[in-house]
């Protein structure tokens, strides 16, 4: 239907005695702006959807249909459509369809975006109620939504919550749509729109250079493209490199592509291998593509087996890391002036903390970044961003939450693939009272052996990994003291005296304040990305636990685990905070006791006390008291 046909049957519908809304489906901006002019007249009010969103919020569809079953004067609505494809399908087709049965005690035309395919009922009583334009269609746009932990002003064109969506989406014709958001395509597992997420300065970089950023789901239908259909693709990823006497051979770990599927042809690698040499680890742009089985190499009869190839590689590292000029820039700030740097390099404002406790339990945070195999607890109010710390800052972690497998954390025996502690630094599981396993007794085992030794054995696996353990949980405000039980909402598995001794160090979340605009970074800061990377630098860099060792003295008949725990933490504070460090003569002791050895020792102190009121053998005792010598070798 034309538009000026159109027009003439929503005039004709105004002017009759009907009692039941109408639908009029436009296909682009620019009818419905000839719409709005023509009707936009007298007593007509034009309401949008968006009216009835909190900021940042979903619709608030009830109130916004009560509001209409009201209204007695002549209601034009927009945007409903948007939000309902935001949902799903489902939704767009049940709701319309659902609104168009209503009797109303006045107008109400409700104007929808290019939805002529939902809006085909068969249903004869409701057909004569819907009005479609035949109007050229406006290309929709690419919906991107912007976590709110990233700063707004890296982005052009940003529109600040969800409730601009659908104001964005019909008044685009094609090009990019930014929403500056909590919400992420996760919180719209069945929307109409395609969403892409930027929860990461990687996210950002692989944004703005146009970059293919593959989500997990995707990954068989790239691998179906490239083997079965010959295509080469180009995508963003972390690739792991190993080289034995027969091949050099590549994994994904974020998509479970083995080395036993892969190969670099000796020709790709003398273009790259300088560039993939460089860590364990390289983030960059991979293009690949496949190698068909090879018969002339039979072995045995057998065809040697079809692989997927390196075509190329681009680092997409945007900076160059130099451990010693980090380390030697440190010398040129006090310890508050580094607190407040090292704050920046996260995403956080120093100024919007009131105390350096508070700043200071922020910081212990990222122990585990710096330290290997160290496990720790955390118990916090909501909003105080501990899903942000472990699971947007740094590509070396891995925040995970719901159900856990063996297959999954260790190794997974049916496809001989390794499980997270291999490829993280970290795993931090998220609100850990939720967490389920499989196989609660298997991973109790599991989990202490490993905790204890870094050992991995199941199966033929018998391996060790060093990434770190970190639990995290909410709490309520009346179980804020660790002079009581706070560990009785804990899974079974974790409220034993032996799993909890291997735990290091508990962190008071309660002292980090909850997150609020004073808090987000403003001007210069440290690169996120490339603060990461140091951090993981440092875990290697035994340097500093020598350092401890030989600058402290423990009690005798200290518990082994109680000294190991506080030295590890302090080690780790030491890495965080002094990393200029490098003897012990360069050591100053009273900051070292006030920044690393007291802090490390209270969060020890935390964890001995929750033991002693899950098991008696535990009850009453303290931790040892580690000094500092008054004499020591310098080396």
């Amino acid at each position: 239907m034309t538009l000026q046909d159109a027009f003439k049957k929503m005039e004709n519908y105004l002017r009759s005695d009907k009692k039941v809304p109408y639908i009029v489906d436009v296909q682009n901006n620019r009818d419905y702006e000839a719409l709005h002019d023509q009707f936009a007249v007298g007593r007509n009010e034009f309401r949008k959807a968006s009216d009835y969103c909190n900021h940042d919020e979903r619709l608030r569809l009830e109130d916004l249909l009560q509001d209409l079953s009201q209204n007695e004067g002549t209601i034009f609505l927009t945007e409903l459509s948007t939000f309902l494809k935001l949902e799903s399908e489902y939704d767009l087709k049940s709701r319309l369809k659902s609104l168009l049965f209503k009797s109303i005690p006045g107008k109400q035309i409700v104007v929808t975006y290019q939805c002529s395919q939902q809006l085909r009922f068969s249903d004869p009583r409701i057909s004569t109620q819907i009005v479609v334009v035949d109007g050229e269609r406006a290309e929709i746009p690419q919906i991107t939504f912007v976590a709110r932990e990233l700063p707004e002003n890296s982005f052009d064109n940003v529109y600040d919550g969800i409730e601009h969506l659908a104001h964005a989406v019909e008044t685009a014709d094609g090009g990019e749509v930014t929403i500056y958001t909590k919400m992420s395509q996760n919180n719209y597992p069945l929307s109409m729109f395609t969403i892409h997420d930027l929860s990461h300065y990687y996210d950002i970089l692989a944004n703005r250079d146009h970059v293919y950023i593959p989500r997990k789901e995707e990954w068989i239908s790239i691998k179906n493209r490239i083997v079965l259909e010959g295509e080469r693709i180009k995508f963003l990823t972390k690739l792991a490199i190993d080289i034995d006497i027969q091949a050099v051979t590549f994994s994904i770990p974020d998509f479970g592509l083995t080395n036993s599927e892969t190969i670099i042809e000796p020709k790709i690698w003398n273009v790259f291998k300088d560039e993939l040499v460089k860590s364990r680890e390289t983030w960059g742009v991979v293009e690949l593509g496949y190698m068909p089985p090879d018969e002339s190499g039979m072995i045995n009869k057998k065809t040697t087996p079809g692989k997927i190839k390196l075509v190329s590689f681009t680092n997409f590292c945007p900076y160059s890391v130099d451990l010693e000029y980090y380390k030697d820039v440190r010398e040129e700030f006090t310890v508050n002036e580094w607190i407040d740097v090292v704050l920046g390099a996260i995403d956080y404002n120093a100024a919007g903390y009131e105390s350096k406790e508070q700043k200071l339990t922020m910081l212990s945070r990222l122990l585990p970044f710096v330290e290997k195999s160290l496990n720790l607890i955390e118990l916090a109010p909501k909003g105080t961003g501990k899903s942000y710390v472990f699971g947007a800052i740094s590509r070396y972690g891995c925040l995970s939450a719901g159900k856990m497998t063996r297959a999954k954390l260790f190794y997974d025996l049916g496809r001989g693939t390794d499980g997270l502690v291999f490829n993280h630094d970290f795993i931090a599981f998220d609100e850990v009272q939720k967490l389920e396993f499989d196989d609660p007794n298997e991973m109790s085992r599991m989990l202490q052996s490993y905790m204890e030794q870094g050992k991995v054995m199941v199966g033929n696996k018998n391996d060790v990994a060093s990434a770190g353990f970190v639990l995290l949980g909410n709490i309520d405000q009346e179980k804020m003291d660790e002079y009581q039980s706070m560990f009785d909402d804990l899974p079974v598995l974790f409220k034993t005296s032996a799993f909890m001794d291997r735990l290091h160090g508990f962190i008071k979340g309660w002292d980090i304040p909850r997150m609020n605009n004073d808090m987000k970074v403003s001007g210069w800061a440290l690169n996120s990305e490339y603060f990461c990377t140091i951090m993981h630098l440092l875990r290697d860099d035994a340097s500093y636990r020598a350092i401890v060792d030989k600058i402290t003295e423990e009690p005798p008949r200290a518990d082994t685990r109680d000294t190991d725990a506080i030295k590890k933490i302090a080690t780790a504070l030491l890495k965080l905070l002094f990393p200029n460090v490098r003897s012990p003569k360069n050591v100053d002791l009273q900051d070292f006791q006030d920044y690393c050895l007291r802090p490390a020792t209270q969060m020890r102190r935390i964890v001995k006390r929750q033991q002693g009121m899950l098991d008696m053998e535990y009850r009453g005792k303290e931790v040892p008291i580690i000094t500092i010598k008054d004499v020591y070798d310098e080396g």
